[in-house]
This record gives C-alpha cells, sequence and structure tokens, in this order.
C-alpha cells in the first residue's frame, strides 16, 4: 500500500507505519521553501589593460550557474573587456544578471608647443594625452603645479613636465 500526503508550507514531516501485529516504523523528511534565485555581478566598470578581475555573484536562493564564457562557477575571473552574463537555476526557476567591462589601457602622453620663447612674450604647450582623465603639469624645480588643464601658458623659460593619470595608472612627458 502506498499513503501520499501533499505539503503547502515548510517544515519537518514523519510518517509511521504499523502492521497489525503492532510492529512499526517511522521515517521523517523535511521540506524547504525555496524561491526564484535572485542574481547580482558585483565587478567595477572598467579593466586595466593586461590585469584580470573577478566577477563574483550575489545569489538568493541558490543553485547552478552558468557564464556566457561556458564556466559553472560561482564566480570567474576574467582579463579583458566585454560583456559578462550569467544565469543561476534551481528547482523554482532561474535569473540573469550581466555587466559589461570596458577595457582601459594606461595612459599616454606628449608635449608640443614652441619651444623658444622670445622676452616679454609668452607661449602655450600642450599636453596631447590618450585615455587620461586627469593632467597634472609641474613647472620648473620649484614644485608648483597647474592641475587638469592639458594647456599651460608660459611666460619664463624652464623646464616643464606633465603627468597624465587614469582609473588604472599614469604616465608622464
Amino acid at each position: 500500500t502506498v499513503a501520499t500526503i501533499s505539503v503547502a508550507a515548510a517544515g519537518d514531516y514523519s510518517v509511521t507505519v504499523s502492521n497489525v501485529c503492532g510492529s512499526g516504523s517511522s521515517g521523517f523528511f523535511s521540506v524547504t521553501a525555496a524561491g526564484t534565485p535572485l542574481v547580482s555581478i558585483t565587478a567595477s566598470d572598467h579593466l586595466c589593460t593586461g590585469t584580470s578581475e573577478r566577477l563574483l555573484t550575489n545569489v538568493d536562493g541558490a543553485g547552478s550557474y552558468r557564464w556566457s564564457t561556458g564556466a559553472s562557477t560561482p564566480d570567474i575571473v576574467v582579463s579583458s573587456g566585454g560583456l559578462y552574463a550569467v544565469t543561476v537555476t534551481n528547482a523554482c526557476g532561474s535569473s540573469s544578471d550581466s555587466v559589461r567591462l570596458q577595457e582601459l589601457p594606461l595612459p599616454e602622453v606628449r608635449i608640443a608647443g614652441d619651444s623658444v620663447l622670445c622676452s616679454g612674450d609668452s607661449i602655450r604647450i600642450r599636453a596631447f594625452a590618450d585615455n587620461a582623465d586627469t593632467f597634472t603639469w609641474l613647472v620648473g624645480t620649484s614644485g608648483a603645479s597647474q592641475l587638469n588643464d592639458s594647456t599651460l601658458s608660459i611666460r619664463s623659460g624652464g623646464l616643464f613636465r606633465v603627468t597624465v593619470a587614469n582609473a588604472c595608472g599614469q604616465a608622464a612627458a
């Protein structure tokens, strides 16, 4: 004989079976409540060229993982920019999230402009930079600086240096 019950709530359930002679056996079964998994990916918005980054999943109601790379682990390490997606599936359904990482190279800089300054005049030199967020000019040996401007106006001769930076590092000319 087979006996079944339907349950609508999580909990611990037991059954005791006995025969006409009084012999019996007991069994226990636990039912847990679960819902559709909710997943999100934790990552920065950029990846520095030549480095790697770990993409972390935050999951409520975890199950199996399937990344757009083919990986089936909770976290992955990536070394190039692009779109990365994960789908998490459990007995109650699935959920997906994605993140786009921009690959960001180190900045590059060069200085151009007049190198001859006539008495009483001024000249402008300019820093041409790729992938730079900030500019810092060092004027002479005094340590005076000018921030966040790609152009420097000069009224006297001397040594001029510019440092440019982004989230991945800096370069100087």
